[in-house]
């Protein structure tokens, strides 16, 4: 296969059951969490179609392996097989994600070997990997889904690897909280889950006293410093 465009982006995501399994994002109903999980991978996904550019959602029914590092490396590999030389992988949790992100880590990849999107906890939200990199990386060795993975991910990639803006991601409902307050209130997705909460929940949490944004990156910054830094 000759795919047109040299690079391809990877939808790793759970179900949005599954997803509700793992998070409680307002409230300790399941079908409340799954309609939100649901909206945010629908969000995510119109997203990275918006980049123009091949998407590829894999979700937890179609991951091969028993390990996260393993279902993530097989969802790479699948890929990578379809024909392109480049990968971006993404995950449903970073509202902040835009299309023009994508165009970004995908226009990196065409000079350098490695993308990264930092989050403020440590991990990544974004990983762009050419061919010959992904090849060399031990995946299952990586401590994923830990407060340790950025820096892993630096000691592992190339030098000319190139570091994306840091992003908040959803792992509770603090989070979702504070994404939800961020949100423009005309756009579709605040509407849409403004139609899934009860009006009193969700004035409750946009009406609450925001905690200065120097504050939040003060918490979640990683005090580590990247070796390379790149801000849109």
């Amino acid at each position: 296969m000759n795919p047109s465009s040299p690079t391809a982006i990877l939808l790793f995501t759970r179900t949005p059951e599954e997803e509700a399994l793992h998070k409680t994002f307002v409230s300790s109903s399941k079908h409340v969490n799954r309609r939100i999980a649901q909206q945010l991978i629908n969000h995510t996904f119109t997203c990275l179609e918006n980049a123009g550019i091949p998407v590829y959602m894999i979700n937890s029914h179609q991951q091969r392996g028993s390990s996260f590092g393993e279902r993530l490396a097989a969802a790479f590999q699948d890929v990578f097989e379809e024909g392109y030389e480049n990968v971006i992988a993404v995950g449903n949790d970073t509202l902040a994600l835009t299309a023009r992100d994508i165009q970004l880590a995908a226009n990196h990849l065409e000079s350098n070997q490695a993308v990264i999107g930092p989050t403020h906890r440590g991990g990544a939200y974004l990983i762009g990997l050419r061919r010959s990199v992904f090849s060399r990386i031990d995946f299952t060795a990586l401590p994923w889904e830990t407060d340790l993975l950025f820096e892993s991910l630096l000691q592992e990639l190339p030098e000319d690897c190139v570091l994306l803006k840091y992003e908040r991601d959803i792992n509770d409902a603090t989070d979702f909280y504070a994404e939800l307050t961020e949100l423009p209130q005309q756009s579709t997705l605040y509407k849409t889950l403004q139609d899934i909460l009860s009006i009193r929940t969700i004035r409750r949490m946009v009406d609450r006293p925001r905690i200065p944004t120097k504050n939040i990156l003060r918490y979640y910054s990683h005090r580590a410093p990247p070796r390379l830094g790149f801000s849109l």
